[in-house]
């Protein structure tokens, strides 16, 4: 029986942010049913050379995360190559959206659409992220329901929420215990934060903070979006606090999300069928949230505002939003009430429980074996 994985992944387990922690859980779920795993990232292989390096490990199982897409075709010709399992681990994609809403599209994006539809459609296995984005696509491209599982990301369970670090960092911080903290944590691209920058302003000046965490790739475009919302939050006048930080590992992340008060999810309209990481990861450091989602259905932001009363206050606009962030702002959750949200959190979406459930889906499934085997 062959027992070696190959994860493909836009960020690697040590890297900051939803994806690294997802193929965290994932290389730790596969060691743990005796997998030997190979990380595979754009970083160290791309083009054919992708193909070539999965040809090189063949291993039985690959398991590809998208998007981003097209990166995809080269790591499913080397699956192919060595009859090993192609596992795609879908999460919605906003490009593909856009392009879908094109009434003219360019040649390009009309491959891109073809290379989508061979990818999910020839795909082994498909994970989805939510039930909504699971009943779409496999509508959309006739995928059985069998052939797929809804597998959400779920709690980490490094970021549990731990009272000693809320005085450690007010005092380095220079900032009162009793002032208020507002905090968004994720990354610049599928997130709406123009309008979340815009709904700061009308608020009035109160002794309130903000704290920015985003995570953002190498390169100089990036480099210059870091800068700007820098220099966007700096001019702020509605709060007296104010931080951005940049990708923090996650050790940094469980320190500040116990410190602060509220999250904030500022997510995009042309992405309702999402539940962005950071919901489970503010559920886990024992935040209430704040969120404004897209308008249309089917609405997992919606949805799971609506399952976790007093917890997360959806709105779908900007006003609603800003008002409802105000008077969030003003209550206060004790760390009591903190501890046990996030106890039962880590309960009901234990991602490292998740993970191994899935891995297990697949061992029962394909017995760990190469397909032409």
């Amino acid at each position: 029986m062959n027992k070696t994985a190959v994860i493909y992944t836009p960020y690697a387990t040590n890297q900051p942010g939803a994806a690294g922690m997802r193929a965290h859980y994932l290389k730790e779920a596969l060691q743990s049913n005796g997998f030997t795993v190979h990380i595979l990232t754009p970083a160290q292989e791309k083009g054919i050379g992708l193909a070539l390096k999965i040809k090189s490990i063949r291993p039985a199982l690959v398991l590809a995360t998208s998007p981003p897409l097209p990166p995809l075709l080269n790591v499913f010709i080397g699956t192919r190559l060595v009859g090993a399992r192609f596992i795609l681990d879908a999460k919605d994609d906003g490009r593909f959206f856009e392009i879908e809403e094109k009434r003219n599209r360019s040649i390009k994006e009309e491959l891109f659409r073809v290379v989508r539809k061979i990818i999910y459609r020839s795909s082994d296995f498909i994970w989805f992220l939510t039930r909504s984005d699971q009943a779409i696509e496999c509508k959309r491209y006739d995928i059985p329901l069998e052939k797929t599982a809804c597998v959400p990301n779920g709690v980490d369970r490094r970021l549990v929420f731990d009272a000693s670090f809320r005085n450690q960092l007010r005092k380095e911080w220079k900032v009162s215990t009793t002032a208020r903290i507002a905090v968004y944590a994720g990354s610049l691209g599928d997130e709406d934060l123009t309008g979340l920058l815009a709904s700061f302003e009308p608020m009035r000046k109160a002794k309130h903070g903000l704290i920015m965490v985003v995570t953002a790739d190498h390169s100089a475009a990036e480099a210059e979006r870091v800068e700007r919302l820098k220099q966007q939050v700096e001019n702020l006048s509605s709060f007296s606090f104010k931080r951005v930080f940049v990708n923090l590992p996650i050790d940094e992340m469980q320190k500040i999300l116990s410190a602060c008060d509220v999250g904030i999810v500022p997510w995009s309209d042309h992405l309702p069928t999402s539940l962005p990481v950071k919901t489970f990861d503010y559920s886990a450091a024992g935040l209430p949230m704040v969120i404004k989602g897209p308008h249309r259905q089917p609405n997992e932001l919606e949805l799971f505002a609506a399952q976790n009363k007093g917890w997360a206050i959806f709105t779908s606009d900007w006003k609603m939003f800003q008002r409802a962030l105000a008077a969030l702002l003003l209550k206060k959750k004790t760390n009591a009430e903190r501890s046990q949200r996030a106890a039962d959190a880590y309960h009901q979406w234990d991602r490292q429980k998740i993970m191994k459930g899935a891995i297990e889906q697949l061992e029962d499934r394909f017995h760990g074996t190469r397909s032409q085997e």
